[in-house]
C-alpha cells in the first residue's frame, strides 16, 4: 500500500477523499439520521464534492502551493523535539500561516463554492423546479433563455444561502480544524494525512449533519 502510495500519489489521494466523503455522508445518513431510503442526489454531491474539491483542487493546492508558500514547513516537521520546534521561528510562523491560510481564506472559499455545487447537484432549495413563464412547447432559444435562468436562479440562492449561514458554518469548521491543523500541520510528514483524513472525516459528517439536507439549511441564530 506504501509503495502504490509513493508511486501514483495523486490518484490515491482523489481515491481515499471520494471515498471519504462518500463515507461521511452514508454514516450520517444511515447511523445518525436513521433515513429508511438513502437520499441518492445528496450522497451524489457529497461524493463528487470530495472527488472534485478534496482530491483534485485541494491536493494541488496543499502539495504544490504549500511547499511554495511555506518553504520551512517540512523542515519544521522534521525537527526531533517540541522544543527546537519552538525555537525554530520561521518554521513557527509557516505552521501559523498555513492554519490561518486553510482556516480564514480557504475554508470560506470552500462554503461558498460547497452551497452553489450543492444547489447545483442535489437542489436542495427547489430553485431549479420553480417555473418560468414561456410557451407549453417552448423553441431552442427559450430553452437557452430558461435554462440560463434557472442557472441563475441557482447561483444567487446558494450565495444568498451561504452568506446566511457561513458564520455558523465557520465556526464548526475552526472549532474543528484551527486545533486539528496546528498538530497535522507539525507533525512528520508520515503522520499528517492519516490524522487529517480521521479529521476531515469528522468535518464532512459534521457538514452531513448540518447541511446536507432540506431540514437543516435555515441557520436557527
Amino acid at each position: 500500500a506504501a509503495a502504490v502510495g509513493k508511486a501514483f500519489p495523486f490518484a490515491v489521494g482523489v481515491s481515499v477523499a471520494t471515498t471519504k466523503t462518500f463515507s461521511s455522508d452514508y454514516v450520517t445518513q444511515v447511523y445518525i439520521e436513521r433515513r429508511e431510503k438513502i437520499d441518492w442526489p445528496r450522497l451524489t454531491c457529497f461524493t463528487l464534492l470530495g472527488f472534485i474539491w478534496v482530491g483534485c483542487l485541494q491536493q494541488v493546492v496543499y502539495v504544490g502551493g504549500f511547499s511554495r508558500l511555506f518553504p520551512h514547513a517540512d523542515r519544521f516537521t522534521q525537527l526531533p523535539t517540541i522544543k527546537a520546534r519552538l525555537q525554530d521561528t520561521l518554521g513557527v510562523r509557516d505552521l501559523v500561516g498555513q492554519v490561518a491560510f486553510v482556516n480564514f481564506l480557504w475554508s470560506p472559499m470552500f462554503y461558498y463554492f460547497f452551497y452553489v455545487f450543492q444547489e447545483f447537484v442535489q437542489g436542495v432549495s427547489g430553485a431549479a423546479s420553480s417555473k418560468l413563464p414561456g410557451t407549453a412547447a417552448p423553441g431552442t432559444a427559450q430553452l437557452i433563455s430558461q435554462g440560463v435562468q434557472r442557472s441563475r436562479a441557482n447561483f444567487d440562492t446558494a450565495i444568498q444561502r451561504c452568506s446566511q449561514n457561513i458564520l455558523t458554518d465557520l465556526k464548526v469548521c475552526w472549532a474543528i480544524w484551527i486545533p486539528g491543523h496546528l498538530v497535522t500541520f507539525a507533525v512528520p510528514m508520515w503522520l499528517r494525512m492519516p490524522l487529517t483524513h480521521v479529521l476531515s472525516f469528522v468535518f464532512f459528517t459534521a457538514l452531513s449533519v448540518t447541511r446536507g439536507s432540506t431540514e437543516t439549511q435555515a441557520d436557527p441564530h
